[in-house]
């Protein structure tokens, strides 16, 4: 079956690798939207996730995080992205609803997702998990007893939408195209221009 040239293109862009829930993360390294090392990178399967650094949306708002970064392509992180992105640093994600949930890291993997994400020695974030009308999740990541525990989430009713002292971050992530993507998005904006110009020639 042919497509028009719109469709065709539009069915390129479709393409967009989504990454696999059931891959294991794993830490590509640091990338930048606005200032060096702001992003942190994550292979998923065949697909690359871009998280923007807690330390950029603290003390913002969900609403107003996603208003700001939603043009460059991010949204609110679920559950299972945020859990690629712990997997990354060897630290397993879990969370149960209207509990604290502690969670297993060493000290080293604690210090490398504070140094990639964060600052200082702790670090906050709301994610999208168990999200209810009254309900909503942050972990906390620290070292030298920042949190107590010192990795945990936490489903609750208290705190939101920002959390005291303004220190919670949100987690926004991006999906980034594989290279094969990127060339058949341009090999079909190419044939869509050419398409075009046949038909311009034609009248």
């Amino acid at each position: 079956m042919k497509l028009s040239g719109s469709l065709a293109v539009a069915a390129t862009l479709g393409t967009l690798a989504a990454p696999s829930a059931f891959a294991v993360g794993v830490l590509l390294g640091s990338g930048t939207l606005n200032t060096p090392g702001d992003l942190t990178r994550i292979q998923v399967g065949p697909g690359v996730l871009e998280f923007l650094d807690l330390s950029v949306t603290r003390g913002s708002t969900v609403a107003a995080a996603v208003n700001t970064y939603a043009p460059f392509g991010f949204h609110w992180a679920k559950r299972v992205e945020v859990s690629d992105l712990f997997d990354a640093f060897g630290i397993t994600y879990a969370s149960q609803a209207n509990s604290v949930v502690s969670m297993a890291a060493t000290v080293a993997q604690r210090s490398s997702f504070i140094d990639q994400l964060g600052s200082g020695s702790v670090v906050l974030g709301w994610l999208d998990d168990l999200t209810t009308a009254s309900a909503h999740t942050y972990t906390c990541v620290s070292i030298n007893a920042g949190c107590s525990p010192d990795v945990f989430s936490n489903n609750s009713p208290n705190f939101w939408p920002t959390f005291p002292g303004s220190s919670t971050g949100v987690y926004l992530v991006r999906a980034v195209p594989e290279a094969p993507t990127w060339a058949a998005m341009l090999g079909g904006l190419a044939g869509l221009a050419l398409l075009m110009r046949r038909r311009w020639v034609g009248v």
